[in-house]
């Protein structure tokens, strides 16, 4: 089980045209969707770093920068990229632990076309995980405790055998 919190940040950016791109906007929201599930986004603690103008859409620079503390309670776990008018919506999406200091990932792209590109940040505290082998019942029984230290969402989310999977969210208040 994990609870997470997601930020988001866009930039929008101005680069040359270089030839026909298939993604739309649409297919960029899809696979937001894909990311973040039900999760709500929110704004800020993310900056997203790329030049206005380029004159080679082939290697643009793009940095992606969360404010976060980075310690083993608190930290960024994964950051991800999407843009809207690429083949493929998806920039890349990369892991992160707190021993991973400062949450800052620097890369270059490709962007075919003036286009708007998001950032949104992974954070949240995983509360439980399990993975089963195959000699665990068919129709298993799992418990577990976890203590609510502050006020916010705990999802639930089980994969069965045939990829099926199942996803529960509820909102917790602590007073």
């Amino acid at each position: 089980m994990d609870r997470r919190r997601f930020l988001a940040g866009t930039a929008v950016l101005v680069v040359l045209p270089l030839g026909s791109a298939s993604a739309t906007a649409e297919a960029m929201a899809e696979a937001i969707k894909k990311v973040v599930g039900n999760s709500v986004v929110t704004e800020g603690r993310v900056t997203l770093d790329l030049p206005p103008l380029i004159e080679n859409g082939n290697t643009v620079p793009l940095v992606v920068s969360v404010q976060s503390p980075m310690t083993v309670a608190d930290h960024v776990k994964a950051i991800h990229v999407f843009n809207e008018k690429n083949p493929q919506p998806n920039v890349f999406s990369a892991r992160l632990s707190a021993r991973n200091g400062k949450a800052t990932i620097g890369t270059r792209i490709k962007l075919g076309d003036s286009q708007k590109i998001v950032a949104i940040a992974e954070t949240g505290t995983e509360i439980f995980d399990m993975e089963m082998s195959p000699a665990i019942a068919a129709n298993p029984f799992v418990s577990f405790f976890a203590v609510a230290s502050e006020t916010g969402t705990v999802g639930l989310r089980w994969t069965g055998d045939e990829g099926f999977v199942v996803e529960e969210r509820v909102v917790i208040t602590v007073e």
